[in-house]
C-alpha cells in the first residue's frame, strides 16, 4: 500500500478536504491520481486520534493508523491551522500541538501540552494565527497565539458573561461563541480581548463557517446563513427549512454543500443542502444513516461527507457526486472505541506502482510482478532469496517493507524484512529475526509499529509436536525487528496455529487453529504491542481452519476451512472485546478451501479450493447490520489453488496454483481474472481470464501465497 500524500491542509477548524468518489479510470504503474482526496482525523477511545483516508480508486476507507496522546485523558476537540498544524484538546484541560506530515500521513509532536486553566475543554476554533479553546469547567475562553512553527504561546483567558456551549471560527482573528439563543462575537480591540457583538438566534443548536466566510447557524427548524462583518456583527442573508420531522444535532460546511445530521421519524438522518457562492439551496431528501450520528465533517470539494456512529464505533463515508444531491453511503470503517470530534484534511494522493508478490517455496524466493492498469501481470521484475521454505508474507501498512516467514519443519523459523522503494523496487533483506517452531503466518498492525508471527509447530519431525505460539516484534526505523520480552505467547496447546491477521483498528489479533478449527483472539496493547489472550471462537467444523482475514470495515472476520467439507466461517467482531460470534457458514462447491480474498468495499468474497473451483459470494448491501453473503457463481479450472490476492484498484483477482498438493497440470502458475463491476446475476463468463504466468521449476511449483501492493489498497 505504498503511497505519498502531498498538498497542504486548508485553514479552518471545520474540516476541509478534497475530491469525492473514485477516479474515472484506474491509474497504471507509476501514474499519479491527479486530484484531491479526503482524510479525516477522529478523536477515539481513551487517548488516541485515528486517521482514515478515502481510496480514490475504490472509494473505500483505509485506516492509516493512530496517534497515542501523551496524556491519559481522552481527546475532546480537534482543530487545524494553516494547512500545517493540528491541535488536540484533552479532557484534562490540555491542548496538544502537532505538525502534520502530509507526505507520511502522520502527526509529529511539537511541544509539551499547554493548559487552559480548567479541566473541561469542549471546543476548539482557529481564526487567523489564533487558537481559541472553550473550557466549560470554569466558563472561560482561552486565546493562544499560533507561532510561525505551530507552537502555542501567550495564553490569555477571558470570562465571557454568556455561558457558551461551543465555538465557531470567524474571519480575521474573530471567534463566535454559541449559546442556546444567540451567537456572540469576540476579538481583540486595542490589544484587549473583548466581546464585540451579540446576534439573537432563537433555538440555536450549532454553527459552522463556510469557505466563503458565511456563517451557517443550525436551529430547531432551519439553517440560517449570516454574512460576517469585520467588526464582529452578523447580517442575516437567507434561511432554509430543515426536512420535515427532523430534530437536528450537528452541522458541517464544504464549498459545494452543507450537511446536517439529526433524528427523523425512522431514525437518524443526514440532510444535505447545495451551496453556490455562499447561497444556500433547498435540501435534498434526507438519507437514513447507519446509526445514531455523532461527529460530522465535509471534504473541501464537498464530494465526501463523513459521519461517526456513536453506538457502533463506526465511521461512515457518503459520496456526494453533485452539490447536495444524490448523496449515498459508500464505505464504512470500524473506528477505535468511542469516536468523538472529527476534522477533515485535504490531501493529494499519488498512486504508486502496483506489484504482486508471490511466495515460491521451490526456489526459496519472493517473486515480484508488475500489475498493469487492467490487472494484467508482467515479469517477474525481481526475485529475492529469503532462505529455505518461505511460507507467508505481509506488507507494511505504508508499503515500505515486505515481511516473510520461513518455515523450518524440524526447528525454529525466521522472519525477514525486504525493503521496498517508492518506485516498487525490492532490496536484499537484512538479517532475519528468530521465530518459533515451524513459523507460518505473519501480520503487521495498521500503525506499522508491530509485527506478529504464528508458530505452528506443525509436523515438527525432529522434536515431535509442540504447543503453538505467537511471537511479537517491535519494528524499528530501519525495519529492524526486536522481539518482545513476552515472546512467545501460547495459543493454548497443540492446536497448530497457521495464519493470522490484525483487525483494521489494530486492537485485536486473530489466529487460525488448524487442529481444532477454532480462532484464537488476542488483545494488542497499543503502547507496547504486547499480546493478551482474550478468548477462543469455535469453528463451524472440527478442524482445518486455515486462512483468516478481516473485512475492510473491521466488523467481520472470515476463516477458510481446509477439510473435506470445506466452506467459510463468517464471524461478527465485537468492537469492545474483539470476541467473535459465528453469524454465517458459506458452503463451497468443493472441500479443502484455502485461499480467501475480499473486495475493498466488502461486497464480494472469493474462495479457492484445492480441487480447482473458485467460488464467488456477494452481498448487495454490505453495510447493513444483517448483511449476509449469497453464492454468486463458481469458476472452474484452478487445480491445487492455494492463495488469492486482489489488485489495489480492484480490477483483477489473482489465483496462486501451488502444484505441490496434488495433480496440477500447471504447477507454479499465477492466473489473473478480470473483476467486473458489481452487479447481480453475474456468471463465470463475467470473470474473463487476463492471462497467467508460470514460474515452473520442476514437477512442483511451490507457490503458496501472494499479496498485492502499491496503489492505495
Amino acid at each position: 500500500m505504498a503511497l505519498a500524500l502531498l498538498g497542504a491542509l486548508l485553514l479552518g477548524c471545520q474540516g476541509t478536504g478534497g475530491g469525492g468518489g473514485p477516479a474515472a479510470g484506474p491509474a497504471g504503474p507509476g501514474a499519479g491520481s491527479g486530484g484531491h482526496n479526503a482524510l479525516v482525523l477522529v478523536a477515539e477511545g481513551r487517548r488516541s486520534v485515528g486517521w482514515y483516508l478515502r481510496d480514490p480508486l475504490t472509494g473505500a476507507l483505509v485506516d492509516r493508523g493512530e496517534r497515542h496522546l501523551t496524556a491519559q485523558s481522552p481527546p475532546t476537540a480537534l482543530a487545524q491551522s494553516g494547512g500545517r498544524y493540528v491541535y488536540i484538546a484533552t479532557r484534562g484541560g490540555h491542548v496538544h500541538a502537532y505538525r502534520w506530515r502530509a507526505r507520511r500521513a502522520t502527526l509529529v509532536r511539537l511541544s509539551a501540552p499547554v493548559t487552559s486553566g480548567g479541566s473541561g475543554i469542549t471546543s476548539l476554533a482557529v481564526s487567523g494565527a489564533v487558537l481559541y479553546a472553550l473550557n466549560t469547567s470554569n466558563d472561560t475562553l482561552t486565546r493562544y497565539r499560533i507561532a510561525s512553527d505551530g507552537t502555542l504561546d501567550a495564553p490569555a483567558s477571558f470570562a465571557p458573561r454568556a455561558t457558551l456551549q461551543a465555538l465557531a471560527s470567524g474571519p480575521g482573528g474573530l471567534v463566535y461563541g454559541l449559546t442556546g439563543d444567540a451567537i456572540h462575537s469576540y476579538g481583540v480591540v486595542n490589544g484587549r480581548f473583548t466581546a464585540l457583538a451579540k446576534t439573537p438566534v432563537p433555538r440555536l443548536i450549532a454553527a459552522t463557517s463556510g469557505a466563503s466566510g458565511t456563517l451557517y447557524a443550525l436551529t430547531a427548524g432551519h439553517v440560517r446563513a449570516f454574512s460576517a462583518q469585520a467588526d464582529g456583527a452578523l447580517t442575516p442573508s437567507q434561511s432554509q427549512a430543515l426536512p420535515a420531522g427532523m430534530t437536528p444535532q450537528a452541522i458541517a460546511a464544504g464549498p459545494r454543500l452543507l450537511a446536517v445530521t439529526g433524528q427523523g421519524s425512522d431514525g437518524s438522518e443526514l440532510a444535505t443542502f447545495p451551496v453556490a457562492a455562499g447561497a444556500l439551496g433547498a435540501p435534498a431528501a434526507p438519507v437514513a444513516t447507519h446509526g445514531p450520528a455523532g461527529a460530522l465533517s465535509v471534504s473541501a470539494s464537498g464530494g465526501s461527507v463523513f459521519v461517526t456512529d456513536t453506538t457502533g464505533d463506526d465511521l461512515l463515508a457518503y459520496r456526494a457526486p453533485s452539490a447536495g444531491r444524490n448523496v449515498a453511503l459508500q464505505a464504512l470503517a470500524r473506528t477505535r472505541l468511542s469516536p468523538g470530534a472529527m476534522i477533515s484534511l485535504p490531501v493529494s494522493v499519488v498512486i504508486e506502482p502496483q506489484r504482486l508478490y508471490v511466495v515460491d517455496q521451490s526456489t526459496g524466493t519472493i517473486n515480484q510482478y508488475a500489475i498493469g492498469a487492467n490487472g494484467a501481470l508482467t515479469g517477474p521484475l525481481a526475485r529475492v532469496a529469503v532462505g529455505t521454505g518461505p511460507s507467508a508474507l505481509a506488507l507494511a501498512p505504508d508499503g515500505s517493507r515486505l515481511y516473510v516467514t520461513s518455515w523450518a519443519q524440524a526447528g525454529p523459523g525466521t522472519v525477514s524484512a525486504i525493503p521496498i522503494s517508492a518506485s516498487g523496487a525490492m532490496s536484499t533483506p537484512g538479517a532475519p529475526a528468530q521465530a518459533g517452531e515451524a513459523s507460518m503466518g505473519v501480520a503487521a498492525d495498521p500503525s506499522g509499529r508491530y509485527l506478529y508471527v504464528a508458530n505452528s509447530c506443525y509436523q515438527n519431525g525432529a522434536a515431535g509436536n509442540c504447543a503453538g505460539s505467537v511471537d511479537g516484534y517491535a519494528v524499528g526505523s530501519h525495519a529492524t525487528l526486536t522481539p518482545f520480552g513476552s515472546n512467545p505467547v501460547s495459543t493454548g496447546g497443540d492446536n497448530y496455529p497457521m495464519l493470522l491477521t490484525v483487525d483494521p483498528t489494530g486492537r485485536f489479533l486473530y489466529v487460525s487453529e488448524f487442529d481444532t478449527g477454532a480462532v484464537g483472539v488476542f488483545a494488542i496493547n497499543g503502547a507496547s504491542g504486547a499480546l493478551t489472550t482474550e478468548s477462543t471462537a469455535p469453528g463451524a467444523a472440527a478442524g482445518g481452519a486455515w486462512t483468516v482475514i478481516a473485512g475492510p470495515s473491521g466488523r467481520h472476520l472470515y476463516v477458510s476451512d481446509d477439510n473435506a467439507q470445506g466452506g467459510v466461517s463468517v464471524y461478527a467482531i465485537d468492537a469492545a472485546t474483539g470476541a467473535l460470534t459465528l453469524t454465517q457458514t458459506l458452503a463451497t462447491t468443493a472441500g479443502d478451501t484455502i485461499g480467501l480474498a475480499i473486495g475493498p468495499l466488502g461486497r464480494r468474497l472469493y474462495v479457492a479450493s484445492e480441487s480447482g473451483d473458485l467460488d464467488v459470494f456477494q452481498r448487495p448491501q454490505p453495510l447493513a447490520s444483517d448483511a449476509r453473503f449469497q453464492h454468486q457463481t463458481t469458476i472452474a479450472g484452478f487445480p491445487d489453488a492455494y492463495g488469492l490476492a486482489i489488485a489495489g484498484n480492484d480490477q483483477a483477482l489473482y489465483v496462486v496454483i501451488d502444484g505441490c498438493l496434488g495433480s496440477s497440470p500447471r504447477p507454479g502458475a499465477v492466473d489473473a481474472l478480470t473483476i467486473p463491476p458489481f452487479a447481480s446475476g453475474l456468471t463465470a463468463a463475467d470473470y474473463p481470464p487476463l492471462g497467467g504466468l508460470s514460474t515452473t521449476t520442476g514437477s512442483c511449483g511451490g507457490l503458496v501465497e501472494a499479496t498485492a501492493g502499491g496503489g492505495l489498497g
